[in-house]
């Protein structure tokens, strides 16, 4: 719960996540082998994905805009999705409610602004991530929320410097 307020002073939440540390410990093992055969990836990439997925849930759960998901994420939550069972149950028990899939097909400054705000919000609550998964620099840096260099990076682009916290021009 000490996470979901640290997000809610930067973006407005729709209502807190019931039990995060769950959400992001859950296994599916199940579903992490029969991902990795079907797409033929290393399991260890394939449990990289599902972990992404946990995390981008969270952010979904406490976010009060539109979420987007990088396509890999994407990809992976379709996956749990599909397990109809698996992932009512999930939400049910670490959000208290389904968290819906909702396609922004054809709204691509939706998509992007929202992918840029997961990446931004996802580095301050869980640190460091997989940019193979997550994405880096101009696909989904600070950029949107900084412009095209960031004053607190010393005139650094901000598609190089990455996400950070406490940016003075930042609009989160």
């Amino acid at each position: 719960m000490e996470a979901a307020a640290q997000v809610s002073s930067v973006v407005p939440l729709t209502r807190p996540v019931k039990d995060q540390a769950g959400a992001l410990a859950y296994q599916n093992d199940q579903l992490v082998v029969m991902y990795a055969e079907r797409y033929e990836v290393p399991i260890e990439r394939a449990q990289a994905l599902f972990q992404a997925v946990k995390q981008f849930l969270v952010l979904c759960a406490t976010m009060a805009e539109p979420c987007s998901p990088t396509p890999e994420i994407d990809e992976m939550w379709h996956w749990f999705i599909l397990n109809t069972r698996a992932y009512r149950e999930y939400c049910q028990r670490y959000f208290g409610y389904f968290i819906d899939h909702l396609p922004t097909g054809g709204q691509e400054h939706v998509r992007d602004r929202s992918g840029r705000m997961m990446r931004h919000l996802a580095v301050k609550l869980f640190g460091p991530l997989d940019a193979t998964i997550w994405g880096r620099g101009g696909e989904f840096s600070c950029g949107v929320f900084c412009g095209d260099t960031c004053d607190a990076c010393a005139g650094v682009k901000a598609a190089d410097c990455g996400c950070h916290p406490g940016c003075p021009r930042s609009v989160l």
